[in-house]
């Protein structure tokens, strides 16, 4: 089983449809919702970076699920996510997964084993390499996934911007 957390900015506008879109594909995912006081970076570096709201997002895994997906709101999945998803996972063992590399450079969706996910949160709230302040949660995922031995698997598959997924290019 795969427990889904999808953040989402509410003052972006432009993800809203989108948000409904990733819901109806992924219909039991927990929305975390920026609080508005600084948590998302949205599209301007923020003083406090994501990591408030990036941990929120990690704690909503699901104690009983083997995997916890986390996504962006403008993550684009193509038909038969879920399924390819699953494939990937299947020949992950314990990695880490990151999914969507897109025209950022950084990760749109990152999925954990969920026994890994206390002790990475425990090693990101120490802040070890001030990473709790970048913009994107991606460096802490990739310094945390190395100084607990974990393996970080990218999958970079995906037809145009930010889609994963088999498709030809549309949700």
């Amino acid at each position: 089983m795969i427990s889904v957390a999808i953040i989402h900015c509410p003052r972006s506008v432009d993800r809203r449809e989108n948000l409904r879109l990733l819901l109806d594909q992924l219909p039991d995912a927990s929305v975390i919702e920026d609080s508005g006081n600084g948590d998302a970076v949205g599209k301007r570096l923020h003083r406090r970076g994501c990591w408030p709201i990036a941990r929120r997002a990690w704690s909503a895994f699901d104690p009983s699920a083997r995997w916890h997906l986390v996504l962006e709101d403008d993550a684009l999945l193509c038909s038969g996510f879920a399924e390819t998803l699953r494939g990937v996972l299947d020949g992950s063992a314990s990695a880490c997964v990151s999914l969507f590399h897109g025209a950022r450079d950084c990760s749109v969706a990152t999925v954990m084993p969920t026994p890994i996910i206390p002790g990475w949160i425990s090693w990101a709230d120490s802040d070890r390499y001030g990473a709790r302040h970048l913009p994107h949660h991606d460096y802490l995922i990739t310094q945390g996934m190395r100084d607990l031995g974990v393996r970080l698997r990218h999958v970079r598959r995906g037809w145009g911007r930010r889609a994963w997924g088999p498709c030809s290019g549309s949700h």
